[in-house]
């Protein structure tokens, strides 16, 4: 595509930016001025490029440890467009930006008044943006994809409409991220990024009132501030698979979830809707509830039910915990029975694998097991035969019953798990 050798303005770039310490709006300027006359005056339109030409062209706009002040690209682009330096003669460039290990002051993404003059928007390899804004008229105008990875943004602004796919993968949204009333035409992604601060509560993240009309992945990420998703409307391809929303404290935290509760209800995600119910119980019983010592409060019954929830099941969300706590009761319990020797065989129609174990002194241990085995078993209990198995003493027929009960309760709470997780 190129008419002539070009490779000296890669020596040109570092003349014009690796001189500087930090390099302001003009410098930046003055680079892809420089860089797009050189091109645009050595191009072929009707001639593909070569391999060769690709790469120059990605090293050229590739920026790669440098320092940046405050740029606004919106008088940058319009500058390059007044020059009539873009013709169709670099129309089949495939020309982007693409920034690593950068640091930004200040970044500004309002509009790409320029068609065609670059193709798509890269920031990754642990870059750091002190404020970034971003308008959806500047991926309108030209650019296909607006993607930021492993970097940290302390500030971040969005508005207006945008039609093209936006990504953010591991990118670590600080304390400030406003998408208030913005509307998503096509898809975005969020993966594994991190919301707010681990050590600290005093994060806004803001989705109110925003339109995602297209594919909304909000995945393997973790919110340490509760998300505002107040009246927004979600796509019925939206999912939040693995991420994590760590803030159940804050007084914000009640009805933030409430509002994402409403949201997946309102597209069927059901999973997702009782994801959010338990977040919005949890909230609920951390700030509205009375304090665990506040016995004479007429609420305590509701935080003490809440206690017991998180404790045995946290409020729905692990399916795992009444299995292990129904485990523990077998374990302690079987170890009173064995310990003070309270059971015995009674009557005279003992089942075969239990007679055997009657005759000796020495298997207590294994009538002990058996009777924890049943009682753990709740009221599934009933089908074993462990009946001619008998407390010796009234404390150890309480202790008994105190299993069954418990055990009853785990295994209720279990069942209406997976009855709410398949609808049954």
């Amino acid at each position: 595509m190129f008419t002539k050798n070009l490779d000296h303005l890669l020596e040109d770039k570092k003349n014009l930016l690796n001189k500087k310490e930090e390099i302001s709006q003009g410098d930046f300027l003055k680079y892809c001025l420089h860089t797009l006359v050189h091109l645009s005056d050595h191009s072929d339109p009707n001639a593909p490029l070569t391999s060769q030409e690709e790469d120059l062209l990605k090293k050229l706009f590739c920026f790669q440890s440098y320092k940046f002040d405050e740029i606004d690209f919106e008088p940058i682009i319009r500058k390059i467009k007044d020059t009539h330096i873009i013709g169709n003669n670099l129309r089949n460039a495939d020309i982007f930006l693409h920034f690593k290990k950068c640091r930004f002051k200040s970044l500004r993404l309002i509009n790409n008044y320029a068609l065609g003059i670059f193709s798509a928007f890269k920031i990754d390899r642990k870059s750091r943006i002190e404020d970034l804004i971003i308008a959806g008229g500047f991926l309108n105008n030209g650019f296909s994809k607006l993607s930021v990875d492993d970097t940290i943004i302390e500030n971040i602004q969005f508005y207006g409409s945008a039609s093209k796919p936006i990504s953010f993968t591991k990118v670590k949204f600080r304390k400030f991220l406003d998408f208030r009333g913005a509307v998503f035409s096509s898809s975005i992604h969020f993966s594994e990024c991190e919301f707010g601060y681990k050590t600290r509560k005093n994060s806004h993240i803001n989705f109110n009132n925003v339109g995602f009309q297209n594919t909304t992945h909000i995945e393997n990420s973790e919110f340490f501030s509760s998300p505002k998703f107040h009246g927004v409307t979600f796509h019925s391809d939206t999912s939040f698979f693995g991420t994590k929303f760590l803030d159940t404290h804050s007084s914000d935290a009640l009805g933030d979830y409430r509002a994402l509760k409403q949201g997946m209800a309102s597209i069927g995600a059901e999973h997702d809707e009782a994801m959010f119910h338990s977040l919005e119980i949890e909230s609920r019983a951390n700030t509205v509830l009375p304090a665990n010592n506040d016995y004479k409060n007429p609420e305590y019954p509701a935080k003490f039910a809440a206690n017991f929830i998180m404790l045995f099941n946290n409020f729905g969300r692990d399916y795992w915990q009444p299995l292990i706590w129904l485990f523990i009761t077998l374990i302690v319990f079987f170890l009173y029975y064995h310990l003070y020797s309270g059971l015995e065989c009674i009557g005279k129609d003992i089942p075969s694998w239990i007679s055997r174990h009657c005759l000796s002194t020495n298997e207590s241990t294994k009538l002990s097991f058996i009777y924890s085995v049943k009682q753990t078993l709740g009221p599934i209990g009933l089908f074993l035969d462990a009946s001619s198995i008998s407390p010796k003493f009234s404390y150890i027929k309480l202790l008994g019953t105190v299993q069954l009960i418990i055990s009853s309760i785990m295994w209720f709470m279990y069942i209406v798990q997976i009855r709410r997780q398949f609808k049954l």
